[in-house]
């Protein structure tokens, strides 16, 4: 279970929150279901989690934004990150990665980093290049 207990874990947070919210609105191929981009109905839950199951990337991107900002559950926006890595988008390695650099401390996390870093250099390796700076950066910071 992933716990945020510090102040700049919290900070981290809301600027992922901002950055998501800036990129769901500014893209044209999803337009926001209602003035409330997290929010959706139990009818849509049912269906997204049914593609989710499927493998679908796009239902499992869209089920990781309303689990994180909308139902603030962390663990099910990472069982649907999980599940949205496989494909080759680079952004829902991106918010996993920084989701688990909270924790980059444990030998599991840093593995599962590590691999997801590894598949963005492959689409972007700049992007890599500045998510292992600030994986760095994070490790150096704590103490």
């Amino acid at each position: 279970m992933i716990k945020f207990l510090s102040w700049s874990s919290i900070a981290i947070l809301v600027c992922l929150v901002t950055w998501f919210s800036v990129n769901f609105y500014v893209s044209d191929s999803k337009p926001a279901a209602s003035h409330f981009p997290y929010s959706i109905s139990t009818n849509e839950k049912a269906g997204l989690e049914q593609k989710a199951a499927l493998g679908d990337c796009d239902a499992s991107t869209r089920l990781a934004q309303y689990y994180l900002y909308g139902a603030l559950d962390v663990d099910a926006a990472v069982k649907q990150l999980r599940i949205a890595v496989r494909c080759s988008d680079v952004a829902p390695k991106e918010y996993l990665v920084n989701i688990l650099m909270h924790n980059q401390d444990k030998p599991a996390v840093s593995a599962e980093i590590k691999i997801l870093v590894d598949g963005i250099r492959k689409i972007d390796p700049e992007k890599a290049t500045k998510l292992e700076d600030q994986l760095k950066a994070r490790k150096e910071s704590k103490p």
